[in-house]
Order: structure tokens, then C-alpha cells, then sequence
């Protein structure tokens, strides 16, 4: 495991945490990927017709223990609306700041579904930045205020093997920032569409030129494919692939 810190400060205003991807085989169905191109989207609120286990109690995250992880029954299945109506604030202590937020959920998350899929960017309100990303299913909230912070949470699609060859670590990042840097004043969706095409589906892209922008990601990669730079105009890129 490791945390990518950007910037010399005692706080980051940006941060993410990356960890080599290994998938465990699912048994049953697999909701087929999303691409999500605009969070900025309202919400569409969509519903699941099997509700017939569903119990309240087992996502009652309200009673927290001293170090703010919640008390679970520990089921390993939710599903969509159940993902969308957790409580998230109850998951997390009004001081913690925006990664800890984001590892609190994804560790929720990943608990109920026994796997590392689980995504989060929280953010500043106001300071968000732009983002194109892969969802399974339709597994993915967002809320413009939650504790006064920006919170987008999704679980991403699997893993799908990397086109060949693979590249290094840092092929991956200097691509990235090309793409950046050419297509600054472009969507998000651009970059991400063709990191895809060169890499293969299932790349995110995050990307804020928004001054004194704060935000942090808990999220995984696979391949060594992560990247996270500042433009020499101050936006700032946290990029990976599933």
C-alpha cells in the first residue's frame, strides 16, 4: 500500500490512495460497466425490484465505535438502492478530514460487498473536480452536501486485462500528463475516453483547475497504472485504471 501526498504542507490539499489490484472471483451476476461522463448530473434515482431480504437494520450504520468504523452485520450483498440509502454521514466524525472520509466509506463498502471496488472523491464544497470514471451497475451517489463536503462514491467496474504490451509506471504518467496538457481546455471525458482507447476500458480521470481546490480519493489500481501531477497552470490530475 501506499499514499501518494502532492504538496509540502502538513495537510495535502490533495491526496490518494492506491493499492495493487486483485480481484477475487464473484459468483453470480455482474451489473455490466457504466462509463460515467458528467458528475455534475442530477441524480437519477433508480430502483431495484428485489427488495425481498432487504432489512434496514442490516445498514444502520448510526452506532459508531471510539475509532469511528462502524458496527456491521457483516452482509455481503446490497443492492443499488441499498448502496444509495446508507447513511453516510453516520460513517464518518465531523472532523475528519476529506481522506478519511473517503477510506471510511470505501471500507464500509467493501465490507458489505467483500471485495476493494468501493471508490470515493470528497471535496471542499465548491472545490470539486471534474471526473470521468467506469461504474458497475448503477452503484453510484452523488451529494453536493454532506458535512459541507462534496462526496461522489461509486464501485467501479472489474478489472479488465490492460491492452498489450503493458507499459511502465512512468509511460503511464508522462501519457497522462500529454493528454492533459494537450486537452486541458477539453472535457474530462476526452482525456478518459482516449487513455481507454490506448490503454484499455476502465480508466478514471480526475481533474481540478479550480484555485485552492481540495480533494482527496480512496480508490485502487492495477498494472502500476496511477498518476497524479499538478499543470504547470495549477490544475491538478489524479488518473488510474481498474
Amino acid at each position: 500500500k501506499k499514499l501518494v501526498l502532492i504538496m509540502a504542507s502538513s495537510k495535502p490539499l490533495f491526496s490518494t490512495y492506491v493499492e495493487p489490484l486483485q480481484d477475487k472471483p464473484e459468483d453470480g451476476y455482474e451489473p455490466e460497466p457504466q462509463k460515467q461522463y458528467n458528475d455534475d448530473l442530477d441524480q437519477k434515482e433508480q430502483y431495484d425490484d428485489d427488495f425481498d431480504d432487504y432489512d434496514p437494520d442490516d445498514y444502520n450504520t448510526s452506532s459508531k465505535n471510539s475509532s469511528g468504523s462502524s458496527k456491521k452485520k457483516g452482509k455481503k450483498k446490497m443492492t443499488a438502492q441499498q448502496f444509495k440509502d446508507v447513511d453516510l454521514e453516520s460513517l464518518f466524525f465531523s472532523d475528519d478530514d476529506n481522506f478519511d472520509i473517503a477510506r471510511k466509506i470505501c471500507e464500509f463498502y467493501d465490507e458489505q460487498f467483500g471485495d476493494k471496488d468501493a471508490v470515493c472523491m470528497v471535496a471542499d464544497i465548491g472545490k470539486k473536480p471534474a471526473m470521468s470514471y467506469w461504474v458497475s451497475g448503477d452503484y453510484v451517489r452523488r451529494h453536493d452536501n454532506i458535512q459541507n463536503k462534496r462526496i461522489i462514491v461509486y464501485r467501479a467496474c472489474k478489472h479488465i486485462e490492460a491492452k498489450k504490451p503493458l507499459v511502465s509506471h512512468d509511460e503511464f504518467v508522462e501519457f497522462v500528463k500529454k493528454l492533459s496538457i494537450e486537452y486541458e481546455d477539453e472535457s474530462t471525458d476526452i482525456i478518459c475516453d482516449l487513455m481507454d482507447k490506448e490503454f484499455g476500458d476502465g480508466c478514471h480521470y480526475c481533474r481540478s483547475s479550480i484555485e485552492n481546490a481540495s480533494y482527496d480519493i480512496y480508490s485502487r489500481f492495477s498494472d502500476d497504472y496511477d498518476a497524479g501531477f499538478r499543470l504547470e497552470s495549477g490544475a491538478y490530475v489524479i488518473a488510474w485504471r481498474r
